[in-house]
Order: C-alpha cells, then sequence, then structure tokens
C-alpha cells in the first residue's frame, strides 16, 4: 500500500488555501472489511471527505459488461462526442498544477505518475465544483 499527501491550492469560502488531498493506492486490491478498516481510522484522523476510484482489474464481471455495452452502436456514438470535446485539462495542470515534465523513469513509472496527475487533477475539479 502507498500513501502520499499533495498540497494544492482551492478557492474554499472566496478565499484560496491550501489543503492536503491524500492518496492511498492499494495494488492488488484488499476485500471490503479491510477497506472499511481503512476509511474507519482516517475517518477518526480527522479526514472529512473521501473520493474512491477504483479501477478495473481485467476479468471482473462488470468490467466486461462495461466493455460489451460500449461495443454497442448507441454507446459508441455517445463515447465518440468524448473526442470532439476540447478541454484545458493540459493547460490547467501546466500552469495551476505546475506539471511540466515526469520525474520518474521507465514507462510504469511515468504511467503511476500521470495517474496520480490526473487523480489530484480530479480530486481538484471535485472540489470546485461540489463547494460551488
Amino acid at each position: 500500500m502507498f500513501f502520499d499527501a499533495l498540497r494544492v491550492k482551492i478557492r474554499d469560502e472566496g478565499m484560496v488555501r491550501n489543503k492536503a488531498v491524500h492518496i492511498a493506492l492499494g495494488i492488488p486490491a484488499k476485500g471490503a472489511k479491510f477497506w472499511l478498516r481503512v476509511m474507519n481510522e482516517l475517518r477518526h484522523r480527522g479526514v472529512e471527505d473521501i473520493l474512491l476510484a477504483v479501477v478495473c482489474a481485467e476479468g471482473n464481471p462488470w468490467c466486461l459488461e462495461m466493455k460489451a455495452r460500449l461495443q454497442q452502436n448507441p454507446a459508441k456514438a455517445l463515447y465518440a462526442l468524448r473526442k470532439q470535446t476540447v478541454e484545458p485539462v493540459f493547460g490547467i495542470m501546466r500552469s495551476a498544477m505546475g506539471f511540466t515534465r515526469f520525474h520518474l523513469r521507465g514507462l510504469p513509472n511515468v504511467a503511476t505518475e500521470w495517474t496520480l496527475v490526473a487523480l489530484v487533477y480530479n480530486c481538484r475539479r471535485i472540489m470546485r465544483l461540489t463547494a460551488a
């Protein structure tokens, strides 16, 4: 298990504040009772909000069902719209988050670093959207 905290600037009550975004990366996936203990421990330490992101492992039944749904024509058309949407994600990552280059070497390490950067971006976005 890997724990880390990143400091991000969040607009909160009209002021920009530094807040910590805590990241827990568990490989391989543990059982529900294990994660319940982890979440309760974090709650007792004062963590107010928890966002869970689950990455699908190959072979899971619900993952295979989602892949089958995406192969159908209506879903393909909706999914293709995502390619048309222009999002300023990379500009925000560069200017607001200061992510200008990868610090690790090797494809697996770069993939992990990119996943963490994307997670931080998504957490910032969710916090901004829920605060509004």
